[in-house]
């Protein structure tokens, strides 16, 4: 689409002095973020009443200009171990970029469930929801969750949701800005599942819910760092959380995404590092997760490689009667989404087409190494 604007010659200078700064490659990328910026600012505006800025420079909506850690922390809690209005010079935060070296708050315990934890295969229809469909989200959550938890007590799961899920938002924006500049493909695209421009209120509490955290009124956790046993409750009457073991090793590895200086070079959503990890934790801890990936696998290892004979096999695992073919589909294309994340699978696409191939790492996990 080719749109033409009138411009004053002052605006027209601020123009090529933007292009010069070097952070922008073509005015059509200057002109998206300028949108998008716009965006931001009349959502808060429409929502709060007014827009005030920081001395981060951030928009900050009128009724949250008290700090960060007072917006998440009691009375009797301290600092977060970064200032979590300290952000990017493009205005992401640094609850993603800061990298502790060290657990800075308490571990907590995997959650069991005693109907699916064992050796089993569990049956598709339990599996993780479909919906959590990619491992950069769940990345960036942990990373934030270590830069927030610093009590003893864990952290107010609703506070921390929200006030990831809002800063999410502006690191899908700057993701969604790299993976035009680099002309990523619908698979190789960094911002999915982050909150987009559309509906952005909406996309933030899916966003909290889904790759945050989410309360239900018994007090019962869910989301994909729950499901995946990277958070848990802590002990206490108030319903707090924090990262077990094995989230917090997540969050302090390093990143390709959140940690590179060099973001022309990066082609993996995670290191190789954080995928070993997470796929040794999965094969120990998640039988829900492990048994997704073994039966889709296993699929594909005979020869049934295409989403529909791939389904076929999930239908005939499921114990209860004939499973919703809407929930099957769902719940394939999230697990090999998350596979995909993890490098156990590839995708060859001719059109509309698309056939999986297991790789070398995706051969080890079948065989149990």
């Amino acid at each position: 689409m080719v749109i033409c604007f009138e411009c004053s010659v002052d605006t027209k200078h601020q123009i090529d002095e933007l292009l010069r700064s070097g952070r922008y490659t073509t005015v059509s990328e200057l002109m998206a973020v300028a949108v998008s910026n716009q965006v931001l600012l009349q959502t808060h505006a429409d929502r709060e009443g007014a827009v005030l800025f920081d001395d981060a420079r951030r928009p900050t909506a009128a009724s949250e200009v008290r700090s960060p850690e007072d917006q998440l922390a009691g009375p009797q809690d301290t600092a977060p171990a970064v200032d979590p209005s300290k952000r990017w010079d493009n205005g992401v935060s640094a609850l993603f970029t800061n990298r502790p070296a060290a657990p800075t708050g308490p571990i907590a315990e995997l959650s069991r469930d005693p109907a699916i934890d064992g050796p089993e295969i569990v049956p598709p229809s339990l599996w993780i929801f479909g919906q959590y469909n990619r491992l950069l989200p769940a990345k960036a959550s942990c990373r934030a969750l270590a830069n927030l938890l610093v009590d003893a007590r864990g952290i107010d799961p609703a506070a921390a949701a929200k006030k990831i899920a809002g800063e999410a938002a502006e690191l899908g924006n700057h993701l969604r800005i790299l993976d035009r500049r680099y002309e990523r493909g619908r698979d190789d695209m960094f911002c999915t599942a982050f909150p987009g421009l559309a509906d952005p209120d909406k996309g933030r509490l899916r966003y909290a819910n889904q790759f945050v955290v989410s309360v239900d009124n018994q007090e019962r956790l869910s989301g994909l760092l729950y499901d995946l046993k990277l958070i848990n409750r802590v002990p206490g009457r108030e319903p707090r959380i924090s990262l077990t073991d094995a989230g917090w090793k997540f969050a302090l590895l390093e990143n390709p995404v959140l940690d590179s200086k060099q973001e022309a070079e990066v082609r993996e959503r995670l290191s190789a590092e954080e995928r070993h990890l997470l796929v040794a934790h999965i094969s120990s801890s998640v039988p829900r997760e492990r048994s997704a990936y073994q039966v889709i696998l296993s699929a594909i290892s005979h020869g049934k490689n295409t989403p529909d004979s791939i389904s076929k096999a999930m239908k005939a695992l499921e114990r209860s009667g004939p499973a919703n073919d809407s929930l099957i589909a769902t719940q394939r294309s999230g697990a090999i989404s998350r596979m995909s994340d993890l490098a156990l699978l590839s995708r060859d696409r001719d059109g509309i087409r698309v056939q999986y191939n297991l790789s070398d790492d995706g051969n080890r996990f079948l065989r149990g190494r």
